[in-house]
This record gives C-alpha cells, structure tokens and sequence, in this order.
C-alpha cells in the first residue's frame, strides 16, 4: 500500500509538472529560417489553476552538424543564446490555436550559418505554496538556410 501511495504522489508531481510545461507554438518542428532572418517563436503556456511563478526561460539555436538533432539533449547545451529573461503569458490576440496563455519573442537566427539547429526551450518556474522548483527543457528542429 505505501508502494502504491508513492507512486502516486509521484505521478502526481509529474502530472503538475507536465501540465505546466511551456511549448513551442512557434516556428513548426522543421520550418526552414533563411540565415541572418528575424523571425518569431511562440511559446505556450498550459493552463493550470495553480499558483505558479515564472521564474524565466532561455531560448537557443544548437547546430546539428555532429549529433541526430532527433536525439538532441537540450539539457546540456543551449547553443547560440537567443533569449534569456522573463515570461509572462497571456490569454489573447494571435494566440495558438489551442486558446493557451503565449508570449511571442523575435529573435535572429545566426547569420552565415546552414543546416538543421535544435530549438530549445529551457524553463524555471516555481509551483504551488511551497513553491516547488520545476526544471523543463525541450526543443525542435529547424532548418537554416
């Protein structure tokens, strides 16, 4: 029985964490950047009834030239910073689809560089009254062309 309650309140802090986790809207997983462009990422926020405090995000481009960006861990590196700072989602105006808090940031893919790159998302944020520390990474692939 205290097996089960274990794994219970684990899944329990995995289900919260999950639910609270950040995505990458913004560009689609293999949209191609011309080198140097400017362009946009979206990040969406679940929605969760919880206190939660953000604590902030980095964004960064890694190049895939010597790893399968399909199996890229974007909690090693970041690779060229493209954002580091605050996030502060909200509901509105040229949101997702999924009518999900978002924030949009524009940032500039390197410039004289080709080739797939791992987006990658990193994420601090504190849940709950005893603001518990939760830690996210993930990441897409894009192309720079």
């Amino acid at each position: 029985m205290k097996v089960f309650a274990l794994f219970t309140a684990i899944a329990s802090v995995i289900a919260t964490a999950t639910a609270q986790s950040a995505t990458i809207s913004l560009p689609a997983n293999g949209t191609v950047i011309a080198s140097g462009a400017t362009f946009t990422i979206q990040l969406e926020q679940g929605d969760f009834p919880e206190n939660v405090n953000q604590v902030g995000i980095a964004l960064g481009l890694a190049p895939c030239q010597y790893i399968d960006c399909n199996t890229y861990d974007a909690s090693q590196e970041i690779g060229n910073l493209l954002y580091a700072g605050p996030f502060n989602p909200q509901f509105g105006p040229g949101g997702p689809p999924s009518a999900e808090p978002f924030e949009n940031f524009t940032v500039q893919a390197p410039s004289g560089v080709s080739g797939a790159y791992a987006l990658s998302l990193t994420q601090l944020e504190l849940i709950g009254d005893g603001y518990e520390r939760v830690y996210l990474v993930s990441n897409i692939i894009v192309e720079i062309q």
